[in-house]
């Protein structure tokens, strides 16, 4: 397990992330986020997520090292990008949530939730967040050896995150429209899902088969609205190339 003052030198993580981080050669440093870090936190979060949080909650993540696995990815003393996930009982879970374990695996297991991930603009695709996502994911097994599930929200819309997510083993496993609430404005959600390995505790009951034909209808669904979006622009554009074409032409009187 991390300890608070103790970091975690880049070759010690997952070789891959390890060699994605080389290739740009920034020496990085993994710790664990402590309550000095707080401004430094809050103005990544502010620039990354157009989602406002309470300062109670930056106070949380970044002092409640028990209840959050809170990892900072630090170079040349600043932090350049940040984890944050937590351990819950499936007791403590919501009701949308509850359908992510089966009943056979609900009084039993406990289940991991990624907060969010967040890289400083200037380090993207740098392998920052494979590293967090990696170091995230083992320091998990660290603490918990029985968790075998992962999960977490993001914007539907956000086609980069998902294929991020899906590089690192998770999938869409449902649709929630109206998740979330974006400067007045209602934002569709993904739960997306990562199971390393279940054994014999998990099965195929009636619940699991309904939950997979809902996911099937709400992707269907959702790749309907995609087809419209993109119709509906293609023709704007079109409409668009065409007036500015034509108002640049001179015909005669």
């Amino acid at each position: 397990m991390l300890e608070s003052q103790r970091t975690l030198l880049l070759a010690e993580a997952d070789p891959s992330s390890a060699l994605e981080c080389e290739r740009t050669r920034l020496k990085l440093d993994i710790r664990l986020l402590n309550k000095d870090d707080i401004l430094e936190v809050k103005d990544l979060f502010q620039d990354s997520f157009p989602i406002t949080y309470p300062n109670s909650w930056y106070q949380d993540i970044t002092s409640n090292s028990q209840r959050f696995i809170n990892l900072a990815a630090i170079y040349e003393y600043k932090i350049v990008g940040i984890i944050v996930g937590e351990v819950k009982k499936w007791n403590n879970l919501n009701k949308d949530d509850k359908l992510i374990l089966s009943n056979t695996m609900a009084r039993k297991s406990s289940i991991a939730y990624i907060l969010s991930l967040a890289i400083d603009r200037k380090f993207r695709r740098n392998g920052i967040g494979s590293l967090l996502v990696d170091t995230f994911i083992n320091e998990l097994r660290s603490r918990e050896k029985s968790i075998k599930v992962c999960y977490l929200h993001t914007l539907s819309t956000n086609l980069s995150a998902i294929l991020f997510y899906e590089k690192h083993n998770f999938h869409c496993f449902s649709f929630l429209p109206h998740y979330y609430s974006i400067n007045g404005k209602s934002k569709d959600a993904f739960v997306m899902l990562r199971v390393d390995k279940v054994g014999n505790e998990e099965k195929n009951t009636i619940f699991n088969v309904l939950g997979y034909y809902v996911r099937e209808c709400c992707m269907r669904f959702y790749s309907i609205n995609i087809f419209r979006w993109m119709h509906t622009n293609f023709r704007l554009l079109i409409n668009w190339i065409s007036y500015n074409t034509m108002s640049k032409l001179h015909f005669p009187q």
